[in-house]
């Protein structure tokens, strides 16, 4: 019986996943052209590698790698950045109280000039009044 073309796997049918296919696929092609010349089989051999090798490198685990590598990579910053956000917006709520308490501020001063006007009238009243007394009481 020929031997395998890949010693490490002695049976294709335990390897597993896109390895297994692709040490079936190399087996099997290998063994089926063994009674044509090596220069013969040598490009069929190549192509197929070339393209089991193409399939393997672009495999959905492969891109889930790359995509991890990437997370990986780019978190740190990421998570940096909404650090740096969440304090911007405890910074800017802090202002945007402060301005909204001296708006509140301002027009409760606004509306208590009405008050403040009608402490002045009193006042004046009272003046008056007080003026008033003082020379009734000195013409007695």
């Amino acid at each position: 019986m020929p031997q395998s073309l890949f010693k490490d796997v002695t049976d294709p049918r335990k390897a597993s996943g896109l390895t297994g296919l692709l040490v079936t696929s190399l087996n099997d092609l290998w063994l089926a052209n063994l009674e044509e010349p090596a220069d013969s089989r040598a490009p069929e051999v190549t192509d197929k590698f070339t393209e089991s090798m193409y399939i393997l490198a672009n495999e959905p685990s492969v891109a889930l790698y790359r995509l991890q590598e990437h997370v990986r990579r780019s978190l740190p910053e990421l998570a940096q950045h909404k650090a740096d956000m969440q304090s911007w917006e405890e910074q800017s709520q802090g202002a945007i109280y402060t301005v909204e308490y001296a708006c509140s501020a301002i027009k409760n001063m606004m509306d208590s000039s009405v008050y403040f006007e009608s402490i002045d009238r009193l006042l004046k009243h009272a003046i008056t009044v007080k003026d008033q007394l003082n020379s009734a009481q000195g013409r007695r």
